[in-house]
């Protein structure tokens, strides 16, 4: 299996494993507020044990729903190796299509267990010279994800 395809189906880990840190930080922070906002409103009007047992197990249910939600949707909807091969040709136009399908390539060869012919050969031979300068960590991640803001969901939570 050539190495570009390694680095795409790590990436592909790395990319949800990102996904799933950032929901779930930001479901602690957002309960976290929630949990401040009750308080600030707690001590303005004092709440009976009743009422603040309510809300606090209202809390808890709507974010447990959020999460099997939200963990579900990261799951169902996680990108693939050919999503991120096409996210590399957008950051890289001088691959034109043809890392998406060697992806494509490989994918179809496992799946039916058999190997590339003479042209796909030569297809992911020509896809591993033109990939070995790519850094595929800084074309698949967000370009716009500042490191503070993992300061922030941490510190929030």
């Amino acid at each position: 299996m050539p190495e570009f395809y390694h680095k795409l189906d790590f990436q592909r880990r790395m990319v949800l494993l990102f996904l799933l840190f950032v929901f779930v930080f930001s479901l602690l922070g957002g309960f976290s507020l929630a949990a401040l906002i009750a308080a600030g409103f707690d001590s303005l009007w004092p709440w009976h044990e009743r009422s603040a047992w309510l809300l606090f197990n209202a809390l808890m249910l709507i974010c447990g729903v959020v999460f099997i939600g939200g963990i579900y949707l990261i799951l169902k909807r996680r990108p693939g190796v050919v999503d991120l091969a096409r996210l590399v040709e957008r950051r890289h136009p001088e691959l034109k299509e043809s890392l998406s399908t060697a992806v494509e390539v490989i994918d179809r060869c496992r799946e039916r267990q058999e190997a590339p012919n003479a042209i796909e050969a030569a297809l992911l031979r020509q896809v591993e010279r033109d990939t070995e300068s790519i850094n595929f960590r800084r074309a698949t991640l967000p370009r716009h994800f500042h490191p503070a803001l993992a300061f922030v969901l941490v510190l929030g939570s």
